[in-house]
């Protein structure tokens, strides 16, 4: 009887391209933000505007922390082909998305968020299928750069 009662309180994922379909995605956002010296910030992100995919790349540098839009030194945005949307998913299908925590962020990232039709504000947090995906996908986003 006490299993049953906790049987729902575990943490709930939820599976890119399963219960969250690619076409309810509308953001995501891969975030470094470390404030070593000196500190370092970055951010991937990808949207849809107007039916179309657009890759915005941010680096901030400066010799103070928090890295604000003032130190913005380079960016880019890049509406992406279809090729690209395609292997753009490709990377995120199959990873996990949980919920968010009101526990303060502990480490410099990545930082990964993805944003869908139907996730409330709640399950937001994104987790690559396996760690080889994700450098993958690092090395994809630098290609988009150039």
């Amino acid at each position: 009887m006490i299993g049953l009662l906790f049987a729902g309180c575990g943490k709930k994922e939820m599976t890119v391209g399963s219960a969250v379909k690619q076409t309810d995605i509308t953001e995501f956002y891969y975030t470094v933000d470390e404030s070593t010296n000196p500190p370092e910030f970055y951010r991937y992100r990808f949207h849809k505007e107007n039916d179309q995919w657009i890759f915005h790349f941010e680096k901030r540098e400066a010799d103070h922390w928090p890295l604000t839009e003032a130190d913005i030194t380079e960016f880019c945005d890049v509406t992406l082909t279809d090729a690209e949307r395609d292997e753009f998913f490709s990377y995120i299908t199959n990873g996990k998305i949980t919920r968010r925590s009101d526990m303060p962020l502990d480490s410099s990232g990545p930082y990964l968020f993805i944003y869908w039709n139907g996730d409330k504000g709640d399950y937001q947090v994104f987790e690559f299928e396996a760690y080889s995906q994700q450098k993958e996908f690092e090395a994809f986003c630098r290609s988009l750069i150039q």
